[in-house]
């Protein structure tokens, strides 16, 4: 190689990799503001295995104490995660696509979930299908950000303290738009 030709090696200059160091610290920096600032809300839902098992969601709202709700009935339904495709998603109660559940103040609910498909999914009962954390009843599986994965299963058993119409719905933001939704009555 002679002195004349030009080199195909792409060299900097210092000032532009100080530079790039200077972003990269910049970036890192944000981040780890943004880690430390907002820990309480990446660590305020428990580990996905003690939701399943325990059946709560983290909700502040406190569980109705037995004192308050009439003894009713128990009742037990089996909620199973469907997908058709990525665009068409429900769930399947006793054979039926979401169907309108109807239970009376007092009875003792459980439900069970099982996630079919997959994609990951969560479960509960709101008082507005829009709005994934108007959990009702301490009645959840998972939330918007804690999943049952495929294959896996959870279960929430609860009393319903006040009538009304509610719905269940996937907690899975915009999963409920896409079909994983119905009614929830109590009476």
């Amino acid at each position: 190689m002679t002195t004349e030709e030009e080199s195909h090696i792409i060299r900097t200059t210092g000032s532009r990799l100080g530079k790039g160091i200077a972003l990269i610290l910049i970036i890192m920096a944000i981040a780890g503001g943004l880690h430390f600032g907002l820990g309480d809300f990446w660590h305020k839902y428990p580990p996905m295995n003690q939701v399943a098992k325990a059946g709560t969601t983290g909700s502040a709202t406190p569980a109705p104490t037995p004192a308050s709700v009439p003894a009713g009935e128990s009742r037990t339904f089996t909620f199973i995660f469907k997908e058709e495709s990525p665009t068409k998603l429900h769930f399947e109660v006793d054979g039926q696509i979401n169907p309108d559940i109807e239970v009376y103040v007092g009875d003792s609910i459980t439900i069970n979930v099982r996630n079919d498909g997959k994609m990951p999914h969560s479960f509960g009962i709101v008082s507005d299908p829009a709005n994934v954390n108007s959990v009702v009843f301490n009645a959840a599986v998972g939330s918007s950000t804690q999943f049952l994965l495929a294959n896996q299963e959870g279960s929430v058993t609860f009393k319903p303290d006040k009538p009304g119409e509610y719905y269940y719905i996937c907690l899975v933001p915009g999963h409920a738009d896409l079909g994983m939704k119905g009614k929830f009555i109590v009476e």
